[in-house]
């Protein structure tokens, strides 16, 4: 009788600790918490005067080692999180966008305009433990914000959905157009970008 009492423990303890298990593994499934981050910063409304810069606010459960790095500028920065708590990194516009514009204040890319280079602004945030990552543009008049994706959350097919060139009127002289960024989290990614929108939707080169 006993070792039938403990079969039948052993069978629903199974049936319990199972699904508890398969729960706990896709626990971070296609959601935002991960270990490992790869974005970059959309170009924000530049201004001139005023102090600009580019938060990274990550928050974690428990205290955790967490590194931020941007391989391309050989920059590197690591901080201890603390449970139930945020901590941030702060990075300066040209650190953290892929561009940034040269020429007149307001303006996105254009033709006529000078720009850094973009290359290698890709911000690779990662820790040992599941954590949370925010990122925020500060302007004097003007401020963004989203949520980044781990890496494994990403996909390989998106849709942007973005407004039209807000040139003219209000904003005449001015160069507003939509944007997406691009980042791969790995080497020989080959991507594949196709323009939709309206009949006078077009790229900066026409």
């Amino acid at each position: 009788m006993n070792k039938l009492y403990t079969m039948i423990f052993t069978a629903l303890m199974l049936s319990v600790v199972a699904p508890m298990a398969t729960a706990q593994s896709n626990r971070f499934a296609n959601g935002t918490e991960g270990t490992d981050f790869w974005f970059s910063f959309p170009v924000s409304y530049p201004e001139q005067g005023g102090n600009s810069s580019l938060k990274i606010y990550v928050a974690c459960e428990v205290s955790a080692q967490c590194t931020l790095e941007i391989p391309g500028l050989g920059l590197k920065q690591v901080k201890t999180t603390k449970p139930g708590d945020i901590i941030d990194f702060i990075l300066s516009p040209g650190q953290g966008q892929p561009y940034e514009s040269n020429g007149m204040p307001g303006s996105a890319k254009s033709e006529d305009e000078s720009f850094t280079d973009g290359k290698g602004r890709g911000i690779h945030v990662y820790a040992d433990v599941p954590i949370i990552v925010y990122g925020v543009s500060r302007y004097i008049y003007t401020s963004d914000s989203f949520i980044a994706l781990p890496v494994s959350s990403l996909g390989s097919e998106y849709i942007v959905a973005s407004y039209a060139d807000l040139t003219g009127g209000a904003f005449s002289g001015l160069h507003l157009p939509s944007q997406t960024v691009i980042i791969a989290a790995y080497d020989s990614t080959e991507i594949s970008f196709t323009l939709g929108g309206s009949a006078g939707t077009r790229t900066v080169g026409g």
